[in-house]
């Protein structure tokens, strides 16, 4: 690969499409190495220890692969503000986030269909709210995507033309 590795954080509360996504974004990237911030497992009761160790590891993943020029992207409700705690100061600068939105009539229409209870799309408005500042209180680049109106594949296909896009813009 010619052109420096970046590693892209695609965050959001849940019910904003990050997991819908992800079949898609790996068809189109496939020079992309890829994961689900959840993939490696979710206990029942997730902590705030279980999301740091988590974060950890993503992080510590993302760093060995922009060592090998490896580009990354990890989906799922990543805190900012815990990738910070894990990035080398001089590789801040190649990681990106983006921030899925959705508003909170979609989101409740979308837990609906999940069966979700009315806590936890609470629950979940509170968590965008607290990912939307800590993006801004941040030192890491990001965009804002409103989920909203838009179908999966056109969330999905926005998602891979801003990641090809940043990645050609590069540093």
């Amino acid at each position: 690969m010619s052109r420096d590795a970046m590693a892209f954080i695609i965050t959001g509360a849940c019910g904003v499409g990050k997991t819908a996504i992800l079949p898609f974004i790996k068809a189109n990237l496939p020079q992309f190495n890829i994961h689900d911030f959840d993939e490696v497992g979710v206990p029942s009761y997730p902590s705030r220890k279980w999301r740091k160790e988590t974060t950890k590891r993503w992080v510590d993943l993302s760093v060995v692969n922009l060592k090998s020029k490896i580009p990354t992207i990890i989906l799922g409700v990543i805190v900012p503000q815990d990738v910070a705690e894990f990035v080398p100061k001089d590789l801040a600068k190649k990681f990106r986030f983006l921030l899925l939105a959705v508003s909170l009539e979609e989101r409740e229409r979308r837990f609906k269909c999940r069966n979700e209870q009315r806590e936890t799309i609470l629950k979940e408005r509170i968590n965008f709210d607290n990912l939307r500042s800590w993006l801004e209180t941040s030192s890491f680049q990001y965009e804002v995507l409103d989920t909203t109106h838009l179908k999966i594949e056109e969330t999905a296909g926005w998602v891979v033309d801003w990641i090809k896009s940043e990645w050609e813009r590069g540093l």
